[in-house]
């Protein structure tokens, strides 16, 4: 991977928050819309528009994809890098995710719930808080998309550790994903050919055309993104076609084409995204994790306060939409960034010992 001299040097693309804040509202949007669209909540659709939303989801996969590139090319062969690198993705995703999955684990064992049986609580802490790669009954729905995350990240630092593999590792996952593409893997070995893999590629190839300052046209490029996510979001919306695993890389092209689109557009600007919409960027993953329980609770609480005082559909869905986004960003400022603040950044010269910075006041 070559390091074009043009590339910013900045620590943030602004642009990059600014999707961030999309993908996380975009995945709000979709389980309000789905889940009070359930037959023991409303049963009915309120914004069907909204539906094919879990297309945030496809776009947090691009986006980690191309950040991994931007932030960790210049450590290619750099042995020394690999821990802090593994640690800094371990303290960005497992420490806030185990805050949701213990409150959800005591709110179980208060509350006990059809979907999980008892017997296999043991087991579903054990693969939900490791971040295991199996799938069915889980505490945090959600989390389902972590598991490719951190699959991600793995391969990711076998390339940080030998560069010279690179194609190989990306010749193996190719081929892994179109084996999963045609034949049933089981558990977990379904989670490693998932075609859901692939986007984050997508992203890497995004990254590479950055880094060299090969977009010649950005404006065009991101037209050309916006315009194949928002018609493939419209034909799901509208039922022109069911969502499939080509749709959903239709998505990651389109994706992929946004984001380096706009990052090549945003260099050298002085682009700076509106504070409210870095603050949501910056909440992306504690909305993520946060807003489905919220989402549940409400759904519960507001069908059952409209059977006996009637209220509009809309007013209901936007309650528990800015409620979601809500629990989403109070978990960001009173629990994740003070635990980001207090775990320790880096490790020491010997690559074993981490520092632990002033806790911020």
């Amino acid at each position: 991977m070559e390091t074009s001299s043009k590339v910013s040097t900045r620590a943030s693309i602004e642009t990059l928050q600014i999707g961030r804040a999309f993908a996380a509202l975009a995945v709000v949007l979709f389980h309000v819309e789905t889940t009070l669209g359930l037959p023991k909540y409303l049963g009915r659709e309120i914004f069907p528009v909204f539906e094919p939303g879990e297309a945030g989801v496809y776009y947090f996969f691009v986006l980690s994809g191309f950040v991994m590139v931007t932030a960790h090319a210049r450590d290619l062969g750099r042995s020394d890098v690999v821990l802090p690198f593994l640690w800094k993705r371990f303290r960005r995703i497992y420490p806030a995710l185990w805050v949701v999955l213990a409150s959800q684990a005591a709110l179980f064992l208060m509350i006990p719930q059809d979907r999980i049986a008892a017997a296999e609580l043991p087991w579903i802490m054990l693969k939900d808080f490791m971040i295991l790669p199996w799938g069915g009954p889980s505490l945090l729905s959600v989390e389902w998309t972590l598991r490719h995350e951190v699959l991600f990240y793995i391969a990711f630092a076998i390339i940080l550790l030998a560069p010279e593999r690179r194609w190989v590792v990306t010749g193996a996952a190719i081929a892994a994903i179109a084996i999963g593409h045609f034949v049933t893997m089981p558990a977990p070995f379904d989670r490693v050919v998932s075609g859901y893999n692939l986007l984050f590629g997508f992203g890497v190839a995004a990254a590479l055309l950055y880094r060299r300052d090969a977009v010649a046209n950005p404006r065009a490029v991101l037209t050309l993104g916006l315009a194949v996510f928002v018609s493939n979001w419209a034909a799901l919306a509208v039922g022109l076609y069911d969502k499939s695993m080509m749709v959903i890389w239709a998505y990651g092209i389109g994706a992929a084409l946004i984001i380096v689109g706009a990052a090549a557009l945003e260099r050298g600007s002085g682009f700076a995204a509106p504070p409210f919409v870095r603050l949501l960027g910056d909440a992306s993953y504690a909305i993520y994790l946060a807003h489905y329980p919220v989402v549940s609770a409400l759904c519960k609480a507001l069908t059952r306060l409209q059977a006996h005082v009637p209220f509009p559909d809309w007013l209901v869905f936007s309650i528990v939409f800015v409620a979601a986004v809500a629990a989403g960003l109070v978990f960001h400022i009173l629990i994740e960034r003070p635990l980001m603040a207090w775990l320790p950044t880096r490790f020491d010269a010997s690559g074993i010992r981490p520092n632990r910075p002033r806790l911020r006041s």
